[in-house]
């Protein structure tokens, strides 16, 4: 029972890493050269949800690229 339990927890973890490194992935593309990944990018942080929020955040108060910042808020 207890393998269970931590294999269940490193799996978990597992997905935290993946789910942060995607966000990062998408925020990053907020300021790419295509529109089209812009919007994508911007999409799949949405769709994301409540996990992207800290990061959103934290873009829309930097200085910087007012592009990047508007998609941010």
């Amino acid at each position: 029972m207890l393998r269970l339990v931590a294999s269940c927890l490193l799996a978990l973890s597992f997905l935290a890493q993946d789910e942060t490194s995607k966000i990062q992935e998408w925020c990053e593309k907020l300021g790419d050269d295509d529109p089209r990944v812009r919007d994508e990018a911007q999409k799949l942080l949405v769709a994301m949800g409540a996990p992207a929020l800290p990061a959103l955040r934290a873009l829309s108060d930097q200085g910087g690229d007012p592009e990047i910042q508007e998609r941010a808020r």
